[in-house]
């Protein structure tokens, strides 16, 4: 398996809460906490290998690097809460668009580490842009 650079840069403890659809609206999985890494202020280039992410000028969002951790859109991400602190304040059930701090995911951009030949989830980086 290829080394996966986003280990490197996956330094923080974040919170993600899964989307889950029913017939009656969105309804989100209890939160797991995941290593990772708050990426603001920039976009993503085109695709190519030397302009993954930049901040450079155009129009510019916060990210959420997910490591080990497949996100999906319309989730929610925190990065500055930790698992204990929402079962300190009793709000682990607490659905997350009712909670401050969350960010939705508006969309995900999957990436496939260099020089892997079984796609697996430690193969891939996953850049998620919230809203």
């Amino acid at each position: 398996m290829a080394y996966n650079i986003a280990k490197a840069f996956a330094k923080q403890k974040l919170l993600y809460w899964a989307p889950i659809p029913t017939g009656e609206g969105m309804q989100y999985a209890e939160p797991v906490e995941f290593k990772g890494a708050y990426i603001g202020n920039a976009q993503l280039g085109d695709g190519g290998p030397g302009d993954v992410v930049f901040s450079g000028g155009g129009s510019r969002e916060n990210m959420v690097l997910f490591y080990l951790c497949e996100p999906a859109p319309e989730g929610f991400v925190c990065w500055t809460r930790k698992m204990t602190d929402l079962q300190a304040s009793g709000d682990v059930g607490t659905p997350p668009d009712q909670l401050s701090d969350t960010h939705k995911i508006s969309k995900v951009t999957t990436y496939v580490m260099p020089g892997t030949v079984t796609v697996t989830l430690g193969s891939q980086a996953f850049i998620a842009s919230v809203l």
